[in-house]
């Protein structure tokens, strides 16, 4: 299984290691310089830095293979709502996962299938 997981903080710092010790294909992908310096000791090459919302990095990331799974686990919701809407409609994958940070926007969330 391949999974990406965009937004390396608490939250998916902890799923990545969960993940990785599932034995599952990794990418973690952080814009903040500090975490993704953590994450990158921890998971080396599977740690990208970038912005989870630009094409480019969700590319480096793997998702024109596409990924069985993306999380977008960020701390904003229109960014999570941005990453799983272009994982699902430009590149295919079967399964978005989003972290909804503020409860007033899960009716979007739920609207739009993610």
């Amino acid at each position: 299984m391949f999974v990406v997981i965009l937004g390396g903080g608490k939250v998916g710092g902890n799923l990545a290691r969960t993940v990785a010790g599932h034995g599952a294909e990794l990418v973690v992908v952080e814009s903040d310089r500090r975490r993704f310096e953590r994450l990158e000791r921890e998971f080396g090459h599977r740690a990208i830095h970038g912005d989870a919302t630009e094409l480019y990095v969700l590319e480096r990331a793997g998702l024109k293979r596409p990924p069985d799974i993306v999380v977008a686990a960020t701390g904003d919701d229109e960014d999570n709502i941005v990453i799983c809407q272009l994982a699902t409609e430009r590149y295919g994958v079967p399964k978005v996962i989003a972290r909804v940070n503020d409860p007033r926007n899960q009716q979007t969330f739920d609207l739009l299938g993610i």
